[in-house]
């Protein structure tokens, strides 16, 4: 996914319970925090496995720190 958003000219970043800095950037990305990614992000893209663990990882309150859409 990384690869097809850098094509497409777009600035890669992440977040992940597990990720490091240097993980995130051989993967082309910049580690930021959970916050971080909602804030910044235009696009976001989730993939992972649904478990006891991930559930609800997303909550409402992530999805308020989100941009408005633009009028």
């Amino acid at each position: 996914m990384g690869e097809i958003g850098k094509a497409l000219g777009m600035k890669l970043i992440a977040w992940s319970q597990n990720l490091t800095a240097e993980t995130a950037k051989a993967g082309g990305a910049t580690l930021v925090s959970k916050e971080e990614l909602f804030r910044q992000s235009d696009f976001l893209s989730i993939h992972l496995q649904l478990s006891a663990r991930s559930r609800g990882l997303v909550t409402v309150n992530d999805l308020g720190w989100m941009k408005r859409p633009r009028s």
